[in-house]
């Protein structure tokens, strides 16, 4: 489950959201592990069925894939997300 680091040319990761006990306590962890990061989000558009999530890069240095995406979308995700570098993509359904 997405436990890499990705640097702003990397490819895109898909960070798969939870669907069972094991997958919703990591993205959990991964929520608690973030909590005190503040102002990390540098812009957010809504489109239809996701959310596009630029995040501030040294905010975000040394974080994993799935905090990443727990970040942006603040909350546990349900659904997943995609991240490149910086720049998180949040499924909505």
């Amino acid at each position: 489950m997405g436990q890499t680091t990705t640097n702003p040319r990397s490819k895109s990761v898909i960070v798969p959201g939870f669907g069972d006990k094991k997958s919703y306590h990591l993205h959990d962890m991964a929520y608690g592990s973030i909590l005190g990061i503040r102002g990390a989000i540098v812009s957010r558009s809504q489109g239809f069925s996701q959310t596009t999530v630029v995040l501030d890069p040294a905010k975000v240095e040394g974080l994993t894939d799935l905090q990443k995406l727990v970040l942006a979308d603040g909350q546990p995700s349900p659904f997943g997300g995609v991240v490149t570098g910086n720049t998180v993509t949040i499924y909505r359904d």
